[in-house]
């Protein structure tokens, strides 16, 4: 809608923006402190809106700590290539379902990660946010590239619920336990989708009327044959053994607190002891292919850690694409943004290629990544 068009120096210098431009200022906090300050479920968007506010505090050694594993964490993602191999064309798709969910527009620039934390004393919260690919709706993570490597997905099997049962002595769930099933005819993921959102509502509402009232107004019984209180009393009956840690409204946040340290570990271990950058989508990481079974192990050490127990890591579905399936020569030129995104990264790092451009590499497992980054 402005009536302002850049010209001369200004356009010139408008155009020498892009991706390799942007760093990490040194003087910008990424260790935050937000809170809610208000909030209330929209009925027509189905979706919790919040306004929160930014809240000073006291600097300490463990503060300072995590300040310098997270600058690390930064300092990795600069000189590392994060790319998004979809087509053009695919572009416009991406923001459309961006702007449905009520998400800011895909920028590959908005890649530093920053902390937040939900109290002055750093006992809630902390999980690691800002990364591009953590807003990308789900069926696009596949498509992510690390240093031009096709990636997979790894997390942890019911994260939360797992930590709850740790805390009653419970050292490992059975393989075919489900936290987030019912016994329902005909359940699919659609069921559990709402039966996970189900088991948040238990652990971030203070009582059982304000559980309820949640599961209502998202309408999250609406695929089950019985009604909200229902599928609450169910859901708690299931996990009778933690049901009295339920109706606790920081729990969740308390939760997350461990998660996030547990994400801190992993990123850290990769990185100094596999030089691999892998990234955080809350409890699930994004890594090279060529770095599934290092990361299982660092996942299930880094749990160990913080537990003493065992948990099932799960592999999402999309791994081990191939790029070059369904692929001709032809087609490379429909990803002119890949392209000059991965060129701008090489300028900037001082690399050349005369490689002509080619699709996101597989590697076998017994390849390390580190030799793949030196030789880019």
């Amino acid at each position: 809608m402005t009536r302002i068009r850049a010209r001369g120096i200004l356009k010139r210098d408008v155009t020498r923006i892009a991706s390799p431009t942007i760093c990490v200022r040194e003087d910008f906090e990424i260790i935050q402190v937000q809170k809610t300050i208000k909030s209330w479920f929209d009925v027509k968007t189905r979706k919790t809106v919040k306004v929160k506010a930014k809240f000073d505090y006291v600097d300490t050694v463990e503060t300072r700590r995590k300040r310098a594993n997270l600058k690390q964490i930064n300092k990795k993602i600069e000189g590392t290539f994060l790319g998004l191999w979809i087509k053009d064309t695919d572009y416009k798709k991406l923001y459309k379902n961006l702007k449905k969910e009520g998400k800011y527009e895909f920028n590959p620039n908005e890649k530093f990660l920053v902390r937040v934390f939900n109290d002055t004393n750093f006992q809630l919260g902390g999980r690691s946010y800002h990364g591009w690919w953590q807003i990308l709706p789900r069926v696009y993570r596949p498509y992510i590239t690390i240093n031009h490597q096709v990636v997979a997905e790894l997390d942890y099997k019911h994260l939360h619920p797992a930590l709850m049962y740790s805390k009653i002595g419970c050292t490992e769930l059975p393989l075919n336990f489900d936290s987030y099933t019912l016994d329902v005819k005909g359940f699919g993921p659609r069921h559990r989708a709402a039966i996970k959102q189900t088991f948040q509502c238990l652990i971030n509402t203070d009582s059982e009327k304000s559980a309820l009232s949640a599961i209502k107004s998202r309408g999250l019984s609406a695929l089950f044959p019985f009604g909200p209180r229902v599928l609450m009393d169910q859901l708690i009956e299931k996990h009778a053994p933690i049901s009295e840690m339920f109706f606790d409204s920081d729990l969740g946040k308390k939760l997350q607190r461990i998660d996030s340290d547990i994400a801190e570990y992993c990123m850290l271990e990769m990185l100094n002891s596999h030089k691999t950058l892998v990234l955080p989508v809350h409890d699930s990481f994004i890594v090279q292919q060529d770095m599934i079974t290092v990361l299982q192990e660092v996942m299930s050490t880094a749990y160990k850690h913080f537990t003493d127990n065992k948990i099932a890591i799960d592999e999402k579905g999309f791994t081990l694409w191939h790029p070059f399936d369904r692929l001709s020569c032809d087609d490379l030129e429909h990803y002119k943004r890949y392209e000059e995104q991965s060129s701008w990264f090489l300028k900037k790092h001082s690399k050349e290629s005369n490689l002509p451009f080619m699709p996101p590499d597989v590697f076998p497992e017994d390849l390390l990544s580190a030799e793949y980054i030196d030789e880019l």
